[in-house]
């Protein structure tokens, strides 16, 4: 009995030391399997979630077909044909920019600018073909940044030929270009609004046009209508839906450890971890997007309040402040310029009497008073004899008077304002 006994109790010792250092080395794998297994299980519902109340969880993909498919051919071609600017042409630009904060075009550089337009006409009539499409995109399989970056310079020059038109008295030809310039930068408004600064070059084209020269009622209806195809009351629920699109996109393409079971060995130890991250910036997704439902402006400053901490992504709250505020801008400029051209609109045909309020252009000239994103009243609107305005409160979401002498500046409203120039001026 005894030698039977010994033995044993020799090898028990040694079975619970290895068994101790078998539970240690299996734990850790144990609990990271269940943790990934937890943090999938999250993944998956909440790309279910989204997927079932219809939004997108991919970037658009669709190949543009019919008239789509030709606008998006004719902004190719008018993409390819934007000429890199010289240096001499830098340079001019910088005195356009002067030109447009001052209201004040010097005769040098309109004559410039004549013969640049003029160089660019080829281009400018494909962005005149495709005005009239739908348009969406370019499609997948494309080079969208370069046909982004020159299609941008294509868009300023079709503003830039109503500024040269209206100067020289074709009021029509000014407002059909600045509604090709319109509608060709619809793409950038659903695309990519957190960089162009599309509406600050569309408001003095606008002004030019509507001081210097008199383009028919119809073009200017045509135009109305263009503006209000690009006034879009969700678009940073667009944009923040695109954005959200984008890094599932990316994250399941890209990072295999994140999302499905294909993951890299690299990164096996690191896939909890990240597929967690992940699900916090969905879970910040969902709480922007209760944000942009509110009403203007308590939905700027919802979006504000969302919190930031641990996000692992390269967002910080000054920059999505400044990225919404560009956004919420570009809406406050659209909606004054379409007030100011309705006020042309209703002066001319008024003998040149301004509308006592935004009432009564409703409903002829404007369906409703567009609202001010930064108040939540309507559009403010001011005339006297000399001058109207139309305008935001803008960023200070103070009423300053109507001055717009510093666009997009924080102690200065947003909008446009009209001069009354001496009516030789105005063919």
């Amino acid at each position: 009995m005894n030698e039977i006994t010994a033995p044993s109790r020799r090898v028990r010792p040694a079975f619970m030391r290895g068994s101790a250092i078998a539970v240690a080395l299996l734990l850790p794998i144990l609990v990271h399997s269940v943790w990934g297994y937890i943090e999938t299980r999250r993944l998956n519902r909440a790309i279910q979630s989204i997927q079932a109340k219809g939004e997108p969880v991919q970037l658009r993909s669709e190949v543009p077909v019919g008239e789509a498919a030709t606008a998006a051919r004719f902004y190719r071609a008018a993409a390819a044909l934007a000429s890199p600017s010289s240096p001499d042409q830098r340079a001019l630009f910088a005195r356009i920019n002067d030109a447009e904060r001052m209201g004040e075009w010097p005769d040098d550089a309109l004559s410039q600018l004549r013969v640049i337009v003029g160089s660019q006409e080829e281009m400018l009539s494909f962005v005149d073909r495709a005005a009239d499409m739908p348009f969406e995109g370019f499609g997948p399989g494309t080079t969208h940044t370069l046909f982004a970056a020159h299609l941008i310079s294509a868009v300023r020059l079709s503003l830039l030929r109503a500024v040269v038109k209206a100067y020289d008295g074709d009021g029509d030809g000014a407002a059909r270009s600045l509604y090709s310039g319109v509608r060709a930068g619809r793409w950038f408004s659903r695309s990519g609004p957190w960089y162009v600064p599309y509406w600050l070059w569309v408001a003095p084209a606008v002004t030019v046009t509507l001081e210097r020269s008199r383009a028919s009622d119809a073009e200017l209806e045509h135009l109305a209508r263009a503006l209000a195809d690009s006034d879009n009351d969700d678009v940073l629920r667009h944009a923040f839906l695109e954005m959200r699109a984008g890094i599932i996109r990316d994250d399941s393409m890209s990072n295999r450890w994140v999302i499905g079971s294909r993951a890299a060995p690299a990164f096996v130890v690191d896939k909890p971890w990240q597929t967690r991250q992940f699900n916090r910036q969905l879970a910040w997704y969902a709480e922007v997007l209760d944000a942009v439902d509110m009403p203007w402006p308590a939905r700027i400053d919802a979006i504000e309040r969302v919190d930031y901490f641990n996000l692992d992504v390269q967002l910080t709250r000054e920059w999505m402040k400044k990225s919404v505020e560009r956004v919420v801008s570009s809406l406050a400029m659209v909606r004054s310029i379409r007030t100011a051209v309705a006020v042309e609109r209703f002066q001319r045909a008024h003998e040149g009497q301004l509308p006592a309020s935004l009432s009564d252009m409703v409903p002829l000239y404007l369906p409703s008073a567009p609202v001010d994103p930064f108040t939540g009243q309507p559009i403010r609107f001011s005339g006297s004899t000399d001058a109207y305005v139309a305008y935001s409160a803008g960023l200070n979401r103070t009423d300053d008077g109507g001055d717009v002498s510093a666009q997009w500046a924080r102690g200065s409203d947003l909008g446009v304002r009209v001069r009354a120039v001496d009516q030789e001026k105005r063919r």
